[in-house]
């Protein structure tokens, strides 16, 4: 498996996710027609389908305050492992746990209301760890050494989190890749996710509609409904 996960909002539901918080909105967005906006204690949590030792993590951030706040971490099982903020001045930080102590150090200032593409590195390992950060595909800080701050071996969840009102921002593009497979292993490079729908039904219509007509008009709903359907009969 390289591709673990990808979501870019594009069906407008937060389905996707266990923890629902934040509000999709289509202004702004770096890509697509939508991205998700936090605000006040807002938590946007997504459990992946494996547990990893590394990966490879991108997701595009928004920030609409300048005010310093931690904003994301990779967790296990509700435990915190490694997180991102944006310090005092406006640079990213890579913290042990949740805004714990620094492992490294950006130099980049983020300015407010633009967009931008953090993608992180990151092999949990009590020796021979990693972190690497890029943003807009430029290195921004690494670390190696001990990544592991306690016992969890590996690491099955993604955090987003607005501490207060006054630390706003919005993502979209969120990409995760392990390191297996020929392809898929590595950066992201600011992949932008959009949603091709169908437009049309094809040459061959195997399944019947629900409700009777065209088949893709029962696939082509934002967000997806549950009244329209393709269904085959079980012989």
């Amino acid at each position: 498996m390289a591709l673990v996960f990808m979501s870019g909002f594009e069906w407008n539901t937060l389905r996707e996710f266990e923890t629902q918080g934040g509000v999709l909105q289509s202004s702004p967005k770096r890509s697509g027609n939508y991205s998700v906006t936090f605000g006040t204690y807002n938590v946007l949590e997504k459990t992946l389908s494996q547990a990893l030792t590394e990966a490879y993590v991108q997701f595009a951030f928004y920030p609409k305050q300048a005010n310093p706040w931690c904003f994301f971490s990779l967790r296990k099982n509700g435990a915190d492992l490694v997180s991102i903020r944006k310090n005092a001045s406006g640079c990213l930080e890579v913290c042990q746990g949740w805004d714990g102590s620094v492992y490294c150090t950006g130099s980049t200032i983020l300015q407010i209301n633009t967009w931008y593409v953090i993608e992180l590195h990151f092999k949990l390992d009590d020796v021979n760890g990693l972190i690497e950060v890029r943003l807009d595909g430029i290195s921004e800080c690494s670390f190696s050494g001990d990544t592991k701050p306690g016992a969890d071996a590996d690491f099955n969840q993604m955090r987003w989190r607005a501490p207060s009102s006054y630390n706003d921002f919005n993502v979209d593009d969120i990409v995760v890749f392990d390191t297996s497979g020929e392809v898929n292993n590595s950066w992201p490079n600011g992949l932008k996710l959009v949603l091709l729908k169908p437009n049309a039904d094809g040459g061959v219509n195997e399944w019947a509609p629900t409700p009777a007509g065209d088949h893709y008009a029962c696939v082509d709903e934002v967000p997806p409904a549950e009244t329209d359907y393709l269904y085959q009969v079980a012989i």
